[in-house]
């Protein structure tokens, strides 16, 4: 699927090889939550869990040009949520 796309091409080359880059992770994978309130979390969050976080909005327009160009490759379900860090400006 999409996530599981774009998370291989953006571990499974050296960082010097890397053509996806700025993608941090799936949400599941970057919070971390007390033993108490997984279950909470999985609730209030579900269908966000699979969400991929990314650097900035270049680097969630190149994934997005990344499963376009893999469409004919590998047919399936390449949809996913990819949500952009808020960018940081100094005052």
């Amino acid at each position: 699927d999409g996530v599981r796309s774009v998370l291989r091409l953006a571990r499974e080359t050296s960082p010097d090889e890397r053509q996806l880059a700025g993608i941090l992770g799936t949400v599941a994978e970057l919070i971390k939550v007390p033993q108490e309130l997984e279950t909470a979390i999985e609730v209030a969050l579900a269908g966000q869990l699979q969400s991929i976080v990314v650097e900035s909005w270049e680097n969630a327009q190149t994934a997005i040009d990344h499963l376009k160009r893999a469409r004919d490759r590998f047919p399936g379900d390449r949809r996913l949520l990819l949500l952009p860090l808020p960018s940081r400006t100094r005052s």
